[in-house]
């Protein structure tokens, strides 16, 4: 071995392997434990529990539920009850009685009722660990204070940047503006404003906090609030002009190919309205579902000249809202519209 070279054929000062083992000498490395905590003593296995009775079951395709039997009468649903997993767990459970969600899960259990009283399986609420579980109607964010603060006391120029999402339609702004109640109304959570919208905590967290960012290009948040504040800019960019005046806005209708907006339609949503538009007129409309295209005739309005709401939507189809918005997305994206 040449000199100056070490047991894996480099330098010294370049191998990785022997740098890494020097600079860790001295250092003080835990032992391992052999004694154990009172708590971690305590701990029930999920598998016993499932053997006494009750079980657990996580709604991940990749958790595995062999522990799962007829043996087992009360199956709690860490997660959303996805149909999928209600009905593998009624048929690994053959003598089930009792499925449980927490409270604000029952209402995405339209449809899967009925999978539930075929087996004789009666659906409550109620927690796995009670004292974890928090009141939907208390604010959780712990910035929401001064984030109130900021959308109350906005200069004067970001007053009128919100103002004007509000007149332009953007959804995003009414969910700002109901969930910091800036007109002292009740306080309307996160959790109320996806189910009204047919989204999740998470798109409702991150469209809100691009209206922050947009209104205030220091404010720090994630990378797709980032995003989605800059889609808002561009969005705002093409429809401030058509807005000025009504000669630019009926100019802005024959560009569409739309002779008019029907009613409850945002202007924000004007463009994929005329991509819809002009898919019906050509008689192109066709998705392979009737489902898919009643529900995007009811949403643009393309019969009644006016647009319906999800919730209207979600009652005559007996589910709930988030699920017609993803099958309005879903028939979106077949038609390759693509929405900002």
């Amino acid at each position: 071995m040449l000199t100056g070279r070490c047991s894996h054929g480099l330098t010294e000062s370049t191998c990785y392997i022997c740098r890494t083992v020097r600079e860790n000498r001295g250092k003080r490395v835990p032992k391992p434990r052999r004694e154990k905590t009172v708590h971690g003593a305590a701990t029930i296995p999920s598998t016993w529990m499932a053997h006494k009775g009750y079980a657990v079951v996580r709604a991940r395709r990749q958790c595995s539920r062999e522990f799962l039997g007829p043996w087992v009468k009360f199956v709690h649903i860490d997660g959303h009850p996805f149909l999928w997993l209600i009905k593998e767990v009624i048929e690994r459970c053959e003598n089930l009685e009792t499925i449980q969600v927490i409270p604000p899960m029952l209402r995405k259990m339209k449809g899967k009722l009925k999978v539930c009283e075929e087996r004789g399986v009666r659906v409550v609420t109620g927690h796995h660990k009670p004292q974890s579980a928090w009141n939907e109607e208390r604010v959780v964010n712990p910035y929401y204070d001064e984030q109130r603060a900021f959308m109350r006391g906005l200069q004067e120029e970001q007053k009128r940047l919100f103002d004007e999402l509000l007149t332009l339609g953007v959804e995003y702004a009414e969910w700002a503006k109901r969930y910091y109640a800036l007109e002292n109304e009740e306080f309307t959570p996160q959790t109320r404003l996806a189910e009204e919208y047919g989204l999740t905590n998470i798109v409702v967290s991150r469209n809100i906090l691009g209206v922050l960012r947009y209104l205030d290009p220091s404010f720090k948040c994630g990378i797709d609030s980032v995003n989605k504040a800059k889609g808002i800019e561009r969005k705002v960019k093409r429809l401030r002009k058509v807005m000025e005046d009504r000669a630019a806005f009926e100019e802005w209708l024959v560009r569409l190919g739309v002779p008019a907006l029907p009613e409850g339609l945002l202007y924000a949503r004007a463009e994929v309205y005329a991509a819809v538009y002009k898919k019906w007129n050509a008689g192109e409309l066709v998705l392979g579902e009737d489902r898919l295209e009643e529900i995007l005739t009811r949403r643009f309005g393309l019969l009644t000249n006016r647009c319906e709401t999800l919730q209207e939507i979600s009652a005559d189809f007996k589910v709930c809202s988030e699920r017609v918005r993803q099958l309005e997305l879903r028939a979106l994206k077949a038609l390759n519209i693509v929405e900002d």
